[in-house]
């Protein structure tokens, strides 16, 4: 959780707020790792969740969130002390609850070149999908298999949690 804090304060200085400002998401789902697929590749992640966002100045939002990435390596579970390469391709869809004019669709890149893995995954937020130099607007945090099981042991739900600006 400290490595998520200071990545959060990394970011903080460099992703000015735009007009629209912050907004801060909470979110849990179904966080799936298939450890050491067959054949050529790195672990491969999927997340399915839903959530909740609030602080752009439009009202909360209801968050659909869909990820599908990958990372080199899972950390502990692999005996390693950190996590490499994690990236994820993420959808975040937002229905305001007060009005459908301010609904808003975010294609966004979740990545960390080193990470924690299991249980905290701190990681920064780049805005389009595709990782362009450090054109970071964001930080959050995956918890999950908060009882340090490696998959595919333990449960996949996980706990979301980020910010970043619009």
């Amino acid at each position: 959780m400290a490595l998520a804090g200071a990545l959060l304060g990394l970011i903080a200085p460099a992703a000015p707020a735009s007009a629209a400002g912050l907004i801060v998401c909470n979110g849990a789902g179904v966080v799936t790792i298939i450890p050491n697929p067959p054949g050529p590749g790195a672990d491969q992640w999927t997340i399915v969740g839903k959530g909740s966002c609030v602080g752009d100045s439009q009202g909360a939002y209801m968050a659909d969130i869909l990820a599908i990435g990958s990372s080199d390596t899972l950390g502990l579970c692999d005996g390693d002390l950190f996590m490499a390469n994690f990236e994820l391709a993420v959808t975040v869809t937002l229905t305001s609850t007060s009005n459908p004019v301010f609904n808003k669709v975010l294609t966004e890149t979740w990545s960390a070149p080193l990470t924690t893995f299991p249980i905290a995954t701190p990681f920064l937020i780049s805005d389009g999908g595709l990782m362009s130099g450090n054109d970071f607007v964001g930080a959050g945090n995956i918890f999950s298999h908060i009882f340090g099981n490696c998959p595919p042991a333990g449960t996949p739900a996980g706990q979301l949690t980020w910010a970043r600006t619009l």
